[in-house]
């Protein structure tokens, strides 16, 4: 046991008390570039307790051996390709959501949204907000807006004031 890791054993110790099944998820990974704090986490996912589930999320790939964890833990690596919807599971979500839409409206969709969810619920809002003759996915086609163009005039004008601070304050964007 290295003198460094010993917050980490009391820390790994500590998790290993908890009974059910849990999932501790690091955001923001990409910010950490201090070998010490990277060496102290790899090794507490060297030793992670059973019922102890770890999500890292980063813009990089952290500077940990990850090869050796994928395959002692099963460890699984999504990139920003495996977060975008394709044609069916949009098709699928709209369903869900009590859309029919035709295969031309998907398409339009599809290829205004680029597959990314955050775009699709913002389409979904859109269209669930939708006045009387008005026809959110058309409207896609005819807008050469950019994405983010899109969802200030349909999606951020319509959110109450308080929601409105609380996405834009300062403290949120600074990490």
């Amino acid at each position: 046991m290295l003198k460094s890791n010993i917050h980490i054993n009391i820390l790994i110790d500590r998790l290993s008390g908890i009974r059910p099944d849990f999932t501790l998820v690091l955001d923001d990974l990409h910010l950490i570039s201090d070998p010490d704090i990277l060496g102290g986490l790899s090794y507490l996912i060297d030793y992670l307790p059973e019922k102890m589930h770890l999500i890292l999320i980063g813009r990089t790939e952290p500077g940990l051996n990850m090869p050796k964890q994928r395959i002692k833990w099963q460890a699984r690596q999504l990139e920003g390709d495996d977060l975008l919807f394709n044609n069916e599971e949009i098709f699928r979500f709209y369903q869900a959501r009590g859309f029919t839409l035709e295969s031309d409206e998907l398409e339009r969709i599809e290829n205004y949204s680029e597959g990314w969810a955050a775009a699709l619920v913002a389409v979904a809002m859109s269209m669930e907000r939708g006045k009387e003759g008005y026809d959110a996915v058309a409207a896609l086609a005819w807008s050469s807006r950019d994405i983010g163009q899109y969802l200030r005039d349909e999606v951020v004008r319509s959110w109450r004031p308080e929601k409105l601070a609380f996405a834009i304050r300062p403290a949120y964007w600074k990490r």
